[in-house]
């Protein structure tokens, strides 16, 4: 099944009791994009990140592919993903 993710990130930073709240700064977006024929070497999925408001791309190569299936590997069971779509469509 093909399927697609984007976030749009915004700056954070911590309030007085040390929860974080956002601020009105873009900071960049990230996409994953679900394809396991064309994205096999990386679990499935091809993975976008941009940064700041130029949309500058993020890392040298497309070998910053492998920060991004590192740092969702916790959640292997879940298809690589943190959260559910709205409506937890699978």
């Amino acid at each position: 099944m093909e399927r697609s993710f984007a976030k749009v990130a915004w700056a954070q930073e911590p309030d007085a009791t040390g929860h974080r709240k956002d601020r009105s700064i873009y900071s960049g977006l990230k996409l994953m994009i679900r394809n396991s024929k064309k994205y096999a070497s990386t679990k499935g999925w091809g993975w976008g990140r941009w940064r700041g408001t130029d949309l500058k791309p993020y890392g040298k190569d497309a070998a910053f592919t492998n920060e991004c299936v590192s740092c969702h590997t916790p959640v292997a069971k879940n298809d690589y993903v943190y959260t559910m779509p709205l409506g937890g469509e699978r």
